[in-house]
């Protein structure tokens, strides 16, 4: 139905980020052949699949090509295993890597950033398919036409300055990155 516009960019998307430490002579996608890397979770967007889709344009397979793959359970835990040399490098989502540099939790300057992806559609808020018509253009227009200190409360996806109506293209990138890493998204919770 609705997808968040984040306040600090004003976009409905975000992007995967590749970090590493700053002078670990990693520079592009293709220096992280042979070195450890760090992703957030299996089932993590930013923290996985996108990386996966990125890297699988580069010809690039984490698993034969990575020294060592681990799952940091976090996007925090990635940048902390980069911060602390852990790992060489890891995938994260820029709001996750912003919210550590602007809270001082990670230097800029240390973990840095060597790729950003393309843009990935926001996290939308979704209703069943089978409820009434006329209640579902309600809660729409309830969510769309919320007021800031009802969005400021309702705060667990992101920094939200609004809602806007979610188009289902929006989301064929995603369907693309499934396609193209042989996920069945009809199998997937």
């Amino acid at each position: 139905m609705v997808v968040g516009v984040r306040r600090d960019t004003g976009e409905t998307t975000y992007r995967t980020v590749i970090v590493t430490r700053a002078g670990s002579g990693i520079n592009k996608i293709e220096d992280l052949k042979g070195k450890t890397f760090a992703f957030v979770d299996p089932a993590s967007t930013s923290g996985n699949l996108f990386p996966r889709y990125v890297f699988s344009k580069y010809d690039i397979s984490p698993e034969k090509d990575f020294k060592t793959v681990i799952y940091a359970g976090t996007h925090n835990g990635v940048e902390l295993a980069v911060k602390n040399k852990t790992v060489d490098a890891g995938a994260d989502s820029d709001t996750s890597y912003d919210q550590m540099v602007k809270s001082g939790q990670i230097d800029p300057k240390v973990n840095v950033v060597i790729f950003k992806s393309d843009p990935i559609p926001g996290s939308p808020i979704v209703i069943r398919g089978d409820l009434p018509a006329d209640f579902k253009a309600k809660v729409k227009d309830t969510l769309v036409n919320m007021d800031q200190q009802t969005i400021f409360k309702v705060n667990g996806w992101g920094d939200i300055a609004k809602y806007v109506e979610a188009k289902d293209s929006d989301y064929d990138i995603v369907r693309e990155t499934a396609k193209v890493l042989n996920l069945d998204l009809t199998k997937m919770k």
